[in-house]
C-alpha cells in the first residue's frame, strides 16, 4: 500500500503510474482510493511482475507535481513440512 498526502487549492486529483507511462486503474487486484488530501493505491496478493517504479502524479488548475518509488518483490518461499528428530 502506498500512501500520498497531497494539499492544494483546489485539492489536487492524484493518479498512480506504473514506470514512466503505464497508468494504474481501479479493479482485479488494485485498489484506489482518494479521500480529500489522502490518496491511496493498494495493490493485493503482490507477484514478482509487481516490482518496479511506482509514480504518483497530483495535479490541479495551477499545475502537477510527482513523486516515486520503487517496488521490489521476492519470490515467497515455499513452507514444507519441517523434518525434526526427536530423542528418547
Amino acid at each position: 500500500t502506498f500512501i500520498a498526502k497531497v494539499g492544494g487549492d483546489p485539492i489536487p486529483n492524484v493518479k498512480w503510474m506504473k514506470g514512466k507511462w503505464r497508468q494504474m486503474t481501479h479493479g482485479g487486484r488494485i485498489n484506489i482510493q482518494q479521500k480529500g488530501q489522502e490518496a491511496k493505491l493498494e495493490i493485493k496478493e503482490v507477484t514478482k511482475s509487481d516490482s518496479g517504479q511506482y509514480r504518483c502524479v497530483a495535479s490541479n488548475k495551477h499545475g502537477e507535481i510527482e513523486c516515486s518509488t520503487d517496488l521490489n518483490v521476492d519470490e515467497k518461499k515455499e513452507s514444507g513440512p519441517e523434518m525434526v528428530k526427536l530423542k528418547k
